[in-house]
């Protein structure tokens, strides 16, 4: 989205960019249930047009802040092989993280996170000349309760009804396709009414975290 919006904005001929997709999280490379401790992962596409004809909803504010020094949290000590999953079968995050904190501060890494999390939505609501007081709902990653309640609902003080997380905790982990697909359950659930300003966050590793503010203009059409 973030990547979408610099594209339209670069060169005004430019009239819509089509944002997609797709993950598959299945054996034997990836096992859903166990791969990552804390979220359960779902296989999903999703899709988003931004354009520079109105529509339903109108993008505010975005920002992606990153840490590539964090990388190694979920590559841990395994080596570059000559192929996928040559050195190991099965994606193991958990096994990467403790990797990675026998060899690192784990307090700087948790403060990173956290300094950066905040950052990141600070970032997207100034770009938006809004506060975190005026959004209305929020289309949150779809981790586990624990994770999510310690990443963003205790963080930033969110109410998880004010969230997708009665409906994300459903459906599962989408990769990066969380915030479209929220952002497209709130319309069709009618939690859009115009006015309604909706924050979406993503996290991904490597590492990077993302957010927009959506303010709606007009009802969603399905």
């Amino acid at each position: 989205l973030d990547l979408a919006a610099a594209y339209l904005t670069a060169d005004p001929t430019r009239h819509a960019a089509l944002i997609t997709t797709g993950d598959r999280f299945c054996p034997p490379g990836f096992d859903r249930w166990r791969s990552d401790p804390g979220t359960v992962y779902a296989d999903g596409g999703t899709a988003l047009v931004l354009s520079r004809t109105p529509g339903f909803a109108r993008l505010r504010g975005h920002a992606t802040v990153s840490a590539p020094d964090l990388e190694g949290m979920h590559r841990g000590d395994d080596p570059f092989g000559r192929a996928p999953f040559e050195t190991r079968p099965t994606v193991d995050l958990d096994t990467c993280k403790k990797a990675f904190t026998r060899r690192t501060d784990i307090m700087r890494a948790i403060s990173r996170v956290t300094t950066n999390q905040h950052l990141v939505v600070e970032r997207a609501l100034t770009a938006a000349d809004t506060t975190l007081a005026d959004i209305d709902t929020f289309a949150l990653p779809h981790l586990g309760r624990r994770r999510l309640e310690a990443g963003y609902l205790s963080k930033f003080g969110i109410d998880p009804h004010d969230t997708t997380w009665p409906w994300s905790r459903t459906i599962g982990h989408l990769g990066a396709g969380d915030p479209f697909a929220g952002l497209d359950h709130l319309a069709a659930t009618g939690r859009l009414t115009p006015g309604t300003l909706c924050l979406l966050t993503s996290v991904g590793a490597g590492f990077t975290w993302s957010a927009a503010v959506i303010e709606i203009t007009t009802t969603p059409p399905w």
